[in-house]
């Protein structure tokens, strides 16, 4: 498992990234894409009558690694202008990354947390 975003409950996610190895896994992949019914007990309301669930399944290929010196990029950190309560309004999570020599600039504001706004912008 690549990464795991969390759900409200505990053993719970909202999200998953998994990686498949194998000469078969892109088949097996592609057969699972689209909208996939799952049908068990919610962890969240285990009383609930209502047992069928939906999962969207997408096959995603990794992207081209580029390698960027630090010396390259220019960071700037602000305040995000989302909602999101005090939280936001009070610290400086939104990042801005520039790549100085194109001058190409990406930017996070979703996270509440600095450290995951860079890796997203930087992601991008």
């Amino acid at each position: 498992m690549l990464g795991v975003e969390p759900g409200p409950k505990r053993d719970t996610a909202h999200s998953l990234l998994l990686e498949l190895c194998g000469s078969q896994a892109e088949a097996f992949a592609k057969s699972w894409e689209g909208t996939v019914q799952w049908t068990a007990r919610s962890p969240c309301r285990p009383e609930h009558k209502r047992k069928n669930w939906f999962v969207g399944v997408t096959v995603i290929y990794p992207a081209e690694e580029t390698v960027f010196d630090a010396k390259d990029l220019s960071w700037e950190v602000m305040r995000a202008s989302s909602p999101g309560g005090q939280h936001v309004n009070k610290t400086e999570s939104a990042v801005r990354v520039t790549h100085l020599a194109s001058r190409i600039q990406a930017s996070a504001t979703e996270e509440r947390s600095q450290y995951r706004n860079r890796k997203l912008a930087l992601a991008r």
